[in-house]
């Protein structure tokens, strides 16, 4: 059984679809947009409930992406790859942090990125004695170096800044255009 149509959530769809498709996403600005009209964020933040097709949404960017057969701007200037969207739970990230260093350095730096599931995670992990926070982590290393970042979530505004700290929200109003599924679930 499909689920039931919701004009919000098409609306929600419509704003995404508007947002990727604008003059200024990934670093370029087309000769006919006027420097007032740029977006200068460099992710998406999808928030609501569970079950209200964050995930699905994410999983349909990676497919449509894989199609378009673009080149990996991130790629070396000797080796030819495709841009792909590599998708990661929040508790995976955690994961590949604590056992493989050298994986969690390099998925830092790729071009764009998913993150699935915010919030579900360890929030700090403690290797050798010392405490970390990769989610954290990451989004501070994405931050600096403008990379393209999606991010999903069930948390609000008020318990993803109890959970991250200020630091991290303040970032992350500059980083992503917030989109709420309204939503209570699909399932």
């Amino acid at each position: 059984m499909y689920p039931r149509y919701d004009i919000e959530q098409d609306a929600v769809i419509k704003n995404i679809a508007d947002y990727l498709a604008s003059d200024y996403v990934f670093g370029k600005v087309s000769e006919n947009c006027a420097l007032e009209q740029i977006d200068r964020t460099f992710g998406m933040l999808l928030t609501g409930q569970p079950g209200n097709g964050k995930s699905t949404l994410i999983l349909a960017l990676q497919k449509i992406i894989s199609l378009l057969n673009m080149r990996d701007p991130s790629a070396p200037s000797t080796e030819i790859r495709d841009l792909c969207l590599p998708v990661y739970t929040a508790p995976q990230i955690v994961n590949i942090f604590t056992q493989n260093k050298i994986q969690f350095d390099q998925m830092c730096k790729k071009h764009i990125l998913a993150i699935d599931d915010v919030g579900t995670e360890s929030l700090e992990v403690l290797q050798y004695g010392n405490i970390y926070s990769p989610i954290k982590e990451l989004i501070y290393s994405r931050y600096n170096d403008h990379l393209f970042t999606i991010l999903s979530t069930n948390l609000n505004a008020i318990d993803f800044a109890e959970k991250y700290g200020s630091r991290i929200e303040d970032r992350t109003k500059e980083m992503f255009r917030v989109f709420k599924f309204p939503n209570k679930t699909f399932r």
